[in-house]
């Protein structure tokens, strides 16, 4: 399973309505869909366990780590400053 499809199934395991996940793109704004702030923050802690990872401060907010692809760009770069 590549980041995106893990990415994908966090976000599907804390959302409760199904609106945030169906057709979602890569670069479709989750805000937009839906999400909002408390499942977010879960979604962020999920990513940090599945990876071992901490999000950067700076990454932390929403219009931050918005849409999939943001969030996969963010796991790549944590995960290279780890190596």
């Amino acid at each position: 399973m590549n980041f995106e499809e893990k990415v994908r199934k966090i976000i599907a395991d804390n959302c409760t309505d199904s609106g945030v996940i169906d057709d979602l793109g890569i670069n479709d704004n989750l805000i937009d869909r839906g999400l909002d702030s408390v499942t977010y923050i879960k979604i962020i802690v999920d990513i940090e366990k599945e990876f071992h990872i901490t999000f950067p401060d700076d990454k932390l907010a929403l219009k931050e780590s918005d849409t999939i692809y943001k969030l996969c760009t963010i796991i790549e770069s944590e995960l290279e400053n780890n190596i």
